[in-house]
């Protein structure tokens, strides 16, 4: 969890409207992704739910785990 930075803004939503549609979670504006370039493109898909995150490096996670 320490490794990963989310990058996709949350939702509350019900199963059902995932099951029968799918969700792509939407981008949000934070400093932490804007570094690493705009989401790759992807459709929904019923039954599936993508949410972007980027692996953050040695310092990042040691900022994270202490602040």
């Amino acid at each position: 969890m320490l490794r990963d930075w989310n990058c996709a803004t949350t939702w509350r939503l019900a199963t059902s409207l995932i099951l029968q549609r799918g969700i792509v979670g939407e981008y949000k504006a934070d400093a932490e992704c804007k570094k690493k370039g705009p989401p790759p493109a992807a459709s929904a898909v019923p039954g599936e739910v993508v949410i972007f995150v980027h692996q953050l490096g040695l310092f990042g996670r040691l900022h994270r785990l202490f602040y």
